[in-house]
């Protein structure tokens, strides 16, 4: 009885298993198209399963290119790819280790057909190749080869994440600042230029190679990175996530491409001007459109790097509003913190800050800070009757502070207003005069033609001041290194020709680029050459570093002259006398 029992509810078992698979198999089928007569796609949905993941976009067939081979060692791992994939990429890192190449490039093949889908994979693994593992080689050929190895690891991961703004990004990173960074990157921009191999791979993948053209209508590295730049934030805008990659930095990427692009043109020796200018302008209008686009953050809202000049209206008009509504109360609040100050900082609150040293100064600016009434603090001294009011206008207000200060720094991140000046400076012809200008002398102080080079040098040095008067920033600009070793090759060209003034001064007293040397600390290498030449004069006898005529005074003319026929007489007499030595017997 017991056995026959036991035999029955076995079988119970394995007839429900088999009805329970029944619906699994339908929720599980797997969607697929088909072509009706006329050769159009018909796509069958399939079971729920399959339909969910098409409406979540996690099929791979909506993620990227099916590859069978990574199917299958997905199914031959049962389950533990995670643990395949550790094991595999700890020995990568060994193989890096032993510069096993070869061993290194198969390993990586294999982690991406377990994960195609781990963007952090591609990532890490393209920047190893192309950062790390290209440095080990001496010839900067075989260095590009291997940085276009981790390109094509790059583009790999794109076909299987066609729609990963990252990825598109990243590869947008490589091809630009790695070639157009690197300490061989005359020659990497040389040869990419010549690349013909790697620009057909990238026409495939979709990019306008017509766009990325210099003025020697060969495709330029970082127009090709901008081309990147602007098909991941296409994806992006598809519905793509951007992970914890700043939204402002990626949304730069692609004007930032352009800048670096007109920057390395304008120090090739003969660059085409009118070009150079129409690049210019386009990157200071997308650095104006880049100020419109609403950039994603952190507090739930988003900003515009454009709109600080109306908010700090704003804040202005709310701020009267509050002040209206509790007449007095912002002056209350600063006085009674300020009473609450320790006596070094009240002191140095009340000094004239043009009284102050860079310490005071920094006390004062402390102590201002420290004083200042916050907007709920105005609020929570008002009667009852404008409490209400006085909250909503405080809570706006800080609000409004919120989001300038967030706008603020957003555009410190890009250096917003330098670059967007850059750009609307470099496509001026003065721009492009200084900088031929410059060259121009350097050429003929290289014949060398010195009256040309000063003239040269002089017109640039003008038409430079006239760039710095009206775009103040470009005072700070990382080239001006470069502008300030041709002024001390103007001081060579000076002391060549022997233009020291009166005072032993070698510049001229007008000299328009005087507050960019003293911005570069370059004003102690004049004072050096003054105090090295008085120290000369200081080091010669006394005979020699004065003469009758730098000591004489009114009224010592004739004591003078006395002395010098004296001179004249002695030395006549020694003559003689050792003439007369000489003579034979």
């Amino acid at each position: 009885m017991t056995h026959s029992s036991s035999f029955v509810r076995k079988v119970a078992y394995i007839v429900a298993m088999a009805l329970l698979l029944i619906p699994i198999a339908v929720m599980s089928l797997p969607a697929t198209v088909r072509r009706d007569a006329q050769g159009h796609p018909d796509r069958q949905p399939g079971g729920m399963l399959a339909e969910m993941r098409h409406q979540a976009g996690l099929s791979q067939a909506q993620l990227g290119e099916i590859d069978p081979a990574s199917e299958t060692m997905k199914l031959a791992t049962f389950g533990l790819r995670g643990i395949a994939v550790v094991l595999l990429w700890d020995k990568s890192n060994e193989y890096k280790k032993k510069e096993d190449w070869d061993n290194l490039s198969a390993t990586l093949e294999q982690i991406a057909r377990l994960e195609p889908n781990f963007i952090a994979v591609w990532e890490h693994q393209a920047h190893n190749i192309s950062y790390n593992v290209s440095v080990e080689f001496d010839d900067y050929r075989q260095r590009y080869h291997w940085v276009k190895k981790g390109i094509d690891y790059l583009i790999d991961g794109t076909e299987f994440n066609r729609n990963e703004p990252r990825l598109l990004w990243f590869t947008g990173w490589v091809v630009g600042h790695k070639i157009g960074r690197a300490d061989e990157r005359v020659q990497f921009r040389r040869l990419y230029r010549e690349d013909k191999d790697l620009h057909e791979v990238f026409a495939k993948q979709g990019i306008d190679m017509q766009a990325t053209w210099g003025p020697d209508s060969k495709p330029d590295n970082w127009l090709t990175g901008r081309e990147w730049y602007l098909k991941s934030i296409q994806a992006h805008r598809d519905g793509g996530s951007i992970g914890g990659k700043s939204p402002v930095l990626f949304f730069s990427s692609p004007v930032m491409s352009l800048v670096n692009f007109a920057g390395d043109l304008e120090k090739e020796p003969d660059f085409e001007e009118a070009f150079l200018r129409s690049k210019w302008n386009q990157a200071y209008e997308e650095w104006i459109k880049l100020g419109n686009i609403p950039l994603a953050s952190s507090y739930g809202f988003t900003i515009q790097l454009n709109e600080v000049d109306s908010l700090q209206a704003k804040i202005k008009e709310k701020e009267a509003e509050l002040d209206a509504l509790l007449p007095g109360v912002r002056d209350e609040v600063r006085e009674k913190k300020k009473a609450g100050l320790s006596t070094e900082l009240r002191r140095a609150l009340e000094r004239p800050e043009n009284e102050l040293d860079m310490a005071t100064l920094q006390q004062h600016y402390q102590a201002k800070g420290m004083i200042e009434p916050t907007y709920l603090e105005i609020a929570g001294r008002a009667p009852p009757d404008k409490a209400l009011e006085a909250r909503r206008l405080a809570n706006t207000l800080a609000n409004l502070q919120q989001r300038l200060n967030l706008t603020r720094t957003s555009r410190q991140i890009v250096n917003f207003d330098f670059w967007r000046e850059r750009s609307q400076s470099g496509a001026t012809e003065i721009n492009t005069a200084a900088r031929k200008h410059l060259f121009e002398a350097r050429q003929l102080f290289a014949k060398p033609d010195l009256e040309g080079a000063k003239a040269k040098f002089e017109q640039s040095f003008k038409e430079w001041a006239e760039i710095f008067a009206k775009w103040p920033t470009q005072k700070d600009d990382a080239d001006n290194d470069d502008l300030v070793a041709a002024v001390e090759t103007y001081i060579k060209v000076l002391e060549q020709l022997d233009l020291r003034d009166a005072e032993g001064g070698i510049l001229p007293a007008d000299f328009p680029l005087t507050e960019l040397m003293r911005a570069n600390n370059k004003e102690s290498l004049l004072k050096f050459r003054k105090e090295e030449e008085k120290s000369q004069e200081e080091s010669k006898p006394a005979v020699e570093k004065t003469t009758p005529e730098e000591v004489k005074k009114p009224g010592e003319e004739k004591l003078l002259d006395d002395a010098k026929a004296a001179t004249q007489d002695k030395d006549a007499a020694t003559q003689k006398a050792n003439s007369e030595e000489k003579k034979p017997d």
